[in-house]
């Protein structure tokens, strides 16, 4: 298992830029805040569930004014970076994608 999390597409009109909806500090209060990113890859297919455990833990939280809809670039990002995944040759591959966002339907391409 591995861990990756996206957030959405850090460029107008996906997010909003201003510094006071990047950084919305009410949500930000108590836990871990970043600035939105497409995706990232937090840990390496690994056989410690334990890496996986610490890593969700200590994800960081991104906000902004709509919710965060760019599943799919993450996914894209998790089938085609095998590196960074640490996808092996000639092994079975799965994917499990968690939202509860409606992902980006219109305007993709940027």
């Amino acid at each position: 298992m591995g861990f990756g999390a996206f957030v959405d597409k850090p460029v107008l009109p996906y997010i909003s830029l201003a510094p006071t909806e990047i950084n919305d500090t009410e949500t930000c209060k108590n836990v871990n805040c970043d600035e939105p990113w497409g995706f990232r890859n937090y840990v390496k297919l690994t056989t410690s569930a334990e890496d996986v455990e610490v890593a969700i833990s200590n994800a960081p939280v991104a906000v902004n004014l709509d919710p965060l809809e760019g599943g799919f670039d993450g996914v894209m990002q998790a089938m085609v970076c095998k590196e960074v995944i640490g996808w092996e040759d000639g092994t079975q591959k799965m994917i499990v994608y968690l939202s509860d966002a409606t992902p980006h339907m219109a305007g993709d391409g940027k």
